[in-house]
């Protein structure tokens, strides 16, 4: 659970009910919010071991490695107002594969952590307008983003956000216009041009 709000965690207590969960990432920041309480309690009643989503934290299952490379610890207190920059930012690995997972953290957050080159990124915070993202891009050199988001009144992704993405050269998929997403890797990565329907390999650095 990346943050207190519940357009990420709202359907997560199904989620847990339904399908065998070992272990639950918890990046509340002791919230108070009744459906992320919710969804810690499926958790527990399931027998879900439950550990809080602060860096630095390592999670390893199988071939697959998630570095949680922020937020850092905070002081005791009431929970931060806006969540959002304290949402977890996670380096997901996997056979030579690096994908950038930021919840809704934009640039102000993830340019002090120094990331490294990363083969994808979800673009953070449904492609909302994020004056910082060029500079971002141009650290972590994607090769390919998704910009996870419906139907919604806040113009969501951002004029701004899609044109970054462009200039950076990165081929970008969006579920309101593509669907379901699914990437898979097999030494390379096979997928396809959002806008022009073309196969492209691209390769691994």
């Amino acid at each position: 659970m990346t943050h207190a709000s519940r357009d990420h965690h709202g359907g997560l207590a199904e989620v847990v009910e339904r399908f065998p969960v070992d272990l639950l990432l918890d990046g509340g920041d002791r919230t108070s919010d009744r459906d992320f309480g919710a969804v810690v309690t499926a958790a527990r009643a399931h027998g879900a071991r439950r550990v809080a989503a602060v860096a630095p934290l390592t999670v390893r299952a199988g071939a697959l490695t998630i570095d949680v490379l922020s937020p850092g610890p905070r002081a005791a207190g009431p929970p931060p107002e806006d969540p959002n920059p304290r949402a977890v930012v996670a380096l997901v690995s996997c056979d030579g594969f690096d994908l950038l997972l930021s919840g809704d953290a934009e640039s102000e957050t993830l340019l002090p952590l120094g990331l490294p080159d990363v083969d994808a990124i979800k673009v953070a915070h449904h492609g909302s307008a994020d004056p910082g993202l060029p500079l971002l891009l141009d650290q972590l050199r994607p090769e390919l983003a998704s910009i996870p988001v419906g139907e919604n009144g806040y113009g969501h992704p951002a004029p701004s956000t899609l044109a970054a993405l462009r200039e950076a050269g990165v081929p970008t998929w969006r579920n309101d216009r593509h669907g379901t997403l699914r990437l898979a890797i097999d030494h390379g990565i096979q997928t396809a041009d959002p806008d022009r329907g073309e196969t492209v390999h691209l390769k691994r650095r």
